[in-house]
């Protein structure tokens, strides 16, 4: 199984940076001049937690739709990089090549005391 490119660091410019957490997470905190884009949404009626998420039904389509190109740079990051290596799986099945993975994530982000911004 090939390993997928990580970045350890956002310092580098990226053309995208994108954040696959919930609307709800998202508008606590995200990267500055990130883009939503989540992979896993709450129920209706809400749920406890992260095992209570389901699939984004639309994930692929709203990409298409944020990253019309296929050869765009796409930096993913979720809360500690679960869901992003997930998205990644999915986006490289939709033909997405140029895909890295934050490791860190947004828990990493906000350690290490970056700006943030919320909604």
């Amino acid at each position: 199984m090939p390993t997928r490119p990580t970045c350890l660091s956002l310092s580098v410019p990226n053309k995208f940076q994108s954040l696959i957490r919930t609307p709800e997470e998202f508008a606590e905190g995200h990267v500055p001049g990130a883009i939503n884009l989540p992979v896993a949404v709450q129920p209706p009626g809400g749920g406890a937690g992260h095992d209570a998420l389901l699939p984004n039904a639309s994930f692929v389509e709203e990409a298409k739709k944020k990253f019309p190109e296929n050869g765009s740079k796409i930096v993913l990051a979720c809360g500690a990089g679960r869901r992003a290596a997930r998205a990644a799986d999915l986006l490289e099945a939709a033909g997405y090549g140029d895909l890295k993975v934050f490791k860190a994530g947004w828990t990493g982000w906000k350690a290490e005391g970056r700006p943030e911004e919320k909604q």
